[in-house]
């Protein structure tokens, strides 16, 4: 299992992306479905998930409760079979990204997704006005 930082070279892989709070059977059946799509395509399979909660960013009076801190939650995450964990720290300016531009620059320019797989209630970019 590998860390993807910001100084940690990316390779083509399939991923999922989200908070991943308790890391949970939905989330568990999600990250299979990753693996085996990764397996399948001899791709490494990649959680994209955020060191802090988005809503911390976007509602700061806000304090989530969490089922598990980050710590707990790579732990989580790190007991799974997935390849690597992408952390990627939710910003203000990341806020502001349309799904499209979080697509292109993060996803694929940054850590070069050719599959992203998906809950059915996953959204992203600002406002969650994309996909």
């Amino acid at each position: 299992m590998e860390i993807i930082g910001k100084d940690t070279k990316a390779t083509p892989c399939v991923a999922t992306i989200g908070s991943f709070d308790g890391v949970h059977q939905g989330h568990q059946y999600l990250i299979g479905k990753v693996v085996s799509q990764a397996r399948q395509r001899g791709l490494d399979s990649v959680v994209v998930t955020f060191p802090n909660h988005p809503l911390q960013v976007l509602r700061p009076d806000f304090v989530p409760q969490m089922l598990s801190i980050s710590e707990e939650k790579t732990e989580l995450l790190l007991a799974t079979d997935i390849d690597k964990i992408a952390l990627v720290t939710f910003t203000p300016a990341l806020s502001q990204l349309s799904a499209f531009e979080f697509m292109q620059t993060v996803l694929c320019q940054q850590l070069q997704v050719r599959v992203l797989i998906i809950g059915y209630d996953n959204h992203f970019g600002h406002d969650r006005k994309g996909y």
